[in-house]
């Protein structure tokens, strides 16, 4: 069944993947670029357990989330060096902060 299932779910997704492949959707893919998603994949791979919950077992996560909201505040602070923020997985935890 393993091998089943992966196969089967690499089936569907080359099926399903062809629409951006191919131009046919707007604002679905922001990079496409083969190399961008396998560094992507590489990066998620390494990092698939971790849990920014737990920074004394993940320090490096609470370190880049750091970074990210750093620069993204110096983007966009219009010169209030008092800006800040916070990171989400998306959804409804995104809407409620």
């Amino acid at each position: 069944p393993k091998p089943q299932l992966l196969e089967k779910m690499l089936r569907i997704a080359a099926s399903e993947n062809q629409k951006w492949e191919n131009g046919l959707v707007s604002g679905a893919v922001y990079n496409g670029e083969p190399e961008h998603i396998k560094r992507t994949n590489e990066i998620a791979n390494a990092y698939a357990v971790a849990n920014p919950l737990h920074p004394d077992i993940w320090p490096s996560v609470n370190q880049m989330e750091a970074e990210v909201i750093s620069m993204t505040a110096r983007l966009l602070d219009g010169g209030d060096t008092g800006v800040c923020g916070a990171m989400t997985s998306g959804g409804t935890e995104s809407i409620v902060l």
